[in-house]
């Protein structure tokens, strides 16, 4: 579905990227606020040249329904984690099924990570579930997907201590300063901006994105969340991955590069 205020200009959504075949490194399509939207996200997504999602889950409870999408569309990348907001809601079984799930179909690890503003679960708890999460990647060589909030104490150090990661971990929607790119750039790691870098006022974003190698940036949705800023705005109702072009042109900007040539050195660094 997209917001209300974003279908008001289509001519920001022009999208002379097509042929580069972009991709959004972090979205969650089988979301409830935009899967019934499915088929016309896709098809406006490849309009605008995006043609494939690194669509990621978050608990036991949606695994099956990522499976299922990701064998209906092609473009479609499943990766399948337990995120730190659902940590209380797993079962017994909750690693065994992760580790089928990604033996069967996954072809990502994520959303994984850590959450200190989280209130109602212990830090080492999320530590543990973290780096239980975070070994399964590097066992089976799969790309894996990185929640930080509030945790970028704990999070490099964890990240160093294991050394380059063997198939690439993602920072997805990085929040992270510019400083801490350059201590863990040289670990295969790749940092990931999503809506909130149009924001003209993330001044700590603009730091970053200006800070990540050019061979280490992607560019995400966060779909259905973290809309892109529209005039100064953000708009009301779901994100979309038809809204890359709007991220790709903010860091684009920021790095001073032509989108195209931005557009296509983010399409040389896919994961998958």
């Amino acid at each position: 579905m997209m917001p209300k205020k974003m279908s008001s200009s289509p001519s920001r959504l022009r999208c002379p990227y097509s042929k580069l075949h972009l991709f959004d490194a972090h979205c969650h399509l089988h979301d409830d606020r935009i899967v019934g939207h499915l088929n016309r996200i896709i098809a406006d997504s490849h309009q605008r040249g995006i043609d494939e999602f690194y669509s990621c889950g978050t608990s036991e409870a949606d695994w099956d329904v990522l499976s299922r999408l990701a064998n209906q569309y092609a473009g479609i990348h499943p990766f399948f984690g337990l995120h730190p907001w659902w940590i209380a809601t797993r079962s017994g079984e909750w690693k065994q099924k992760l580790v089928d799930k990604i033996g069967s179909v996954g072809e990502g690890v994520g959303e994984i990570g850590l959450d200190y503003a989280l209130d109602d679960v212990e830090r080492q708890t999320q530590k543990e579930i973290f780096l239980e999460q975070y070994q399964i990647s590097i066992d089976f060589k799969n790309p894996v997907a990185i929640h930080c909030r509030g945790a970028w104490g704990d999070m490099p150090r964890i990240l160093k201590s294991h050394g380059p990661h063997p198939a690439g971990a993602i920072l997805h929607s990085y929040s992270g300063s510019a400083e801490i790119v350059s201590e863990l750039k040289n670990l295969n790691i790749y940092f990931s901006f999503s809506g909130s870098v149009t924001n003209v006022n993330n001044k700590r974003a603009a730091e970053a994105v200006r800070a990540v190698p050019l061979d280490k940036i992607l560019i995400e949705t966060d779909a259905p969340d973290m809309p892109p800023y529209i005039d100064g705005e953000k708009p009301d109702g779901p994100n979309s991955p038809a809204n890359l072009q709007l991220v790709l042109e903010r860091v684009a900007e920021l790095k001073m590069v032509a989108p195209e040539d931005m557009a296509e050195t983010i399409s040389q660094n896919r994961l998958l």
